[in-house]
């Protein structure tokens, strides 16, 4: 779970500057052949520093996509969130990148 399009928060974390990490950890992964008999499925989910949106994806990441860890969000709130259901079901979650403390900015 990563921002894509809030403001706020895509300079440090956001997706387009960020996911490009995600293949290249899996080539080192494979060359160092560190987890040869494991298959590598990345599902994308844009929380954007929401703590509804972040605990949604979370929910729908386990019980619909069926996945076996959660990368992110990187808001603090949204993590907390997330990170509640992700432990009730057990499942780990992994926070990545520069773990923020988002404030909405008001007009």
């Amino acid at each position: 779970m990563m921002p894509k399009t809030n403001p706020d928060v895509i300079e440090e974390s956001g997706f387009d500057r960020a996911a490009g990490a995600i293949p290249m950890a899996v080539d080192l992964i494979r060359k160092d052949r560190l987890l040869d008999d494991y298959n590598f499925t990345f599902i994308a989910r844009y929380s954007e520093c929401n703590d509804i949106k972040a605990t949604g994806s979370a929910v729908e990441l386990i019980t619909i996509n069926m996945v076996d860890a959660v990368i992110g969000p990187t808001c603090s709130s949204a993590a907390i969130h997330s990170g509640i259901i992700t432990a009730y079901y057990n499942i780990p979650t992994y926070l990545w990148g520069m773990l923020v403390k988002h404030t909405p900015k008001v007009a």
